[in-house]
């Protein structure tokens, strides 16, 4: 379901992916960073397999399970194929955008019914005269998988020029998505320094089981709240649909990575990235609010701009003070037009224990302002918006990550590692409760 695509899948592959920098506005991207080489792909005359099983908890909301092979195949001395295989499940309740239990009235002896609108369009019903319903309904159900491939090939064009091309399919029950990929590293002063240049291009479309709603249309209306709601709102209106929408997304990225010494690399990358089409998520919501009437007396679908253009400027840095210490730190500075800015801390410590086993720690600080559209709750008083979100995702807040991995080397060919995280993420003005997540990845790696 498109609801937590944004926040959850599109940072399943960032580990996998050098060429672009993922936007850092969603949750959960601290979920599968992984230990990247910071130097450019080279031709290792080994073919390799991995494979990894992670698990994602947030409490009381969504589980991800997931599933990635990855297989590296040496066809010749200047030839790689890289294979990539993704089947992940997603299951819980997400939030919806309608505001929470503790900023409405419940409603006593009245038994009134509201609808929810699930991941697969289907809906349920329950009394919001308990107080279950009433603490349940910003979070909306649902089931998804998702089964994606990634191919990769990368030519030794010469001593100093490697190119790389991709394509790629993901596919879920609503939301599928083509994409390609190109890249050219130039290697200069003595393999020292090398200049990365890159872009992409996916063709993403939304099928919300057939329909998606309209944005800013009505979702519910209670009856007895007609008089509370804003004169732009018209109850006796059904709500519209369309047909599935599309949209296209370009990236486009250059960077420079270079070897100070034997013991310290930096690198710098600049990414831009243009999104057109259907920005909007079809399952998210907004509530209309009435003091008067004493809390929610509506619900609207969300609705976002059309087009969006993404810049982030990213920093990475690797130093081993040690023989056998080694730090790797990275920042990143993000902005849009969309008045979204964050800054993203990430550190990690390695120490090698014996020629076997390391143990490392690591640790990241997200923190993002909010969209000029989103919004925690509409007035009654409030004319009609033009755009308006109130997606969590696209709020202020603040997100802190800590864990630990470990691993060992059995033999030249054959090395396991495993990790587990800790991340709460804060919303500011109570948006939502906090929420706490645990991850934890264990990763099988071979040579053959």
């Amino acid at each position: 379901m498109q609801l937590k695509k944004t926040s959850i899948r599109n940072k399943l592959a960032i580990a996998t992916s050098t060429l672009l920098l993922s936007s850092p506005i969603h949750a959960a991207d601290t979920m599968t960073s992984a230990d990247n080489n910071l130097s450019p792909p080279q031709n290792t005359k080994e073919d390799n397999f991995s494979i990894s099983g992670l698990y994602y908890s947030e409490n009381d909301r969504v589980d991800v399970k997931k599933v990635h092979s990855k297989i590296t195949k040496q066809l010749n001395e200047d030839h790689i194929l890289r294979t990539d295989l993704i089947y992940d499940t997603m299951s819980g309740a997400s939030p919806n955008g309608r505001i929470t239990a503790e900023n409405t009235k419940i409603i006593e002896n009245n038994l009134e019914f509201v609808t929810f609108t699930t991941a697969s369009g289907m809906t349920s019903t329950a009394a919001n005269n308990s107080v279950e319903a009433e603490q349940k309904k910003w979070l909306t159900e649902f089931n998804d998988t998702r089964k994606a491939i990634n191919l990769e090939w990368e030519y030794k064009a010469s001593r100093f020029i490697t190119t790389s091309l991709g394509i790629g399919t993901s596919h879920e029950d609503d939301y599928e998505s083509y994409s390609g990929s190109g890249n050219i590293i130039f290697e200069f002063n003595q393999k020292r320094s090398s200049l990365n240049f890159g872009s992409a291009i996916s063709n993403d479309t939304v099928k919300g089981s057939g329909i998606i709603p309209e944005g800013l249309g009505l979702l519910i209306c209670n009856d007895k709240s007609i008089r509370f709601n804003p004169d732009w709102l018209d109850c006796n209106t059904k709500p519209e649909f369309f047909k599935p929408a599309e949209k296209i997304v370009t990236d486009y990225m250059i960077g420079f990575t270079q070897v100070w010494n034997r013991r310290t690399v930096f690198q710098l990358n600049y990414s831009f990235s243009h999104e057109d089409g259907y920005l909007t998520d079809p399952y998210k919501q907004i509530s209309i609010v009435s003091a008067s009437y004493g809390g929610e007396s509506a619900v609207i679908y969300e609705k976002r701009p059309d087009t969006r253009n993404t810049k982030s400027l990213f920093f990475k840095f690797v130093n081993i003070p040690l023989e056998q210490v080694a730090l790797n730190f990275s920042y990143r500075h993000f902005w849009d037009d969309w008045d979204i800015s964050a800054q993203t801390a990430d550190g990690r410590l390695r120490i090698n224990l014996s020629d076997k086993i390391y143990i490392q720690g690591h640790g990241r600080l997200h923190r993002q302002s909010a969209a000029f559209f989103f919004t925690k709750q509409i007035n009654i008083t409030e004319n009609k918006p033009v755009y308006s979100s109130a997606d969590s995702r696209l709020g202020k807040l603040i997100t802190a990550t800590a864990g630990a991995k470990v691993g060992v080397k059995f033999n030249d060919d054959i090395d396991v590692s495993a990790r587990v995280e800790h991340m709460q993420q804060h919303y500011y003005d109570g948006i939502l409760p906090r929420m706490k997540v645990w991850i934890a990845q264990l990763i099988l790696n071979m040579k053959f």
